[in-house]
């Protein structure tokens, strides 16, 4: 299975904390413009995947990083994404 399919398969939601917020076309909920929450799903062994592993995964949306790592949450970071890229796109080429 290819890192792009786990990070596929891993839940994607908006992020709800930042002071900048703004509505979209997802409805009313409020995010974090730049900023993503993305679980990544764990390797075929079991194991989280590290933020290295996580970043060689986000290579697809040119230059977003693993911002911050949840440990309440196995898999779950915010994912700050490149200057100028929009959280719609990010989540079309993650969803695509």
């Amino acid at each position: 299975m290819s890192k792009r399919t786990i990070c596929l398969s891993a839940m994607i939601v908006l992020t709800l904390f930042g002071l900048s917020r703004t509505s979209d076309s997802y409805g009313d909920l409020p995010y974090a413009p730049g900023e993503l929450l993305v679980r990544f799903g764990p390797k075929a062994s079991g194991i989280q995947r590290s933020t290295t592993e996580k970043n060689e995964i986000l290579i697809s949306l040119r230059g977003a990083v693993v911002k911050h790592n949840f440990t309440i949450v196995p898999g779950l970071s915010v994912v700050k994404l490149p200057t100028g890229q929009r959280v719609e796109d990010a989540l079309k080429i993650l969803n695509g």
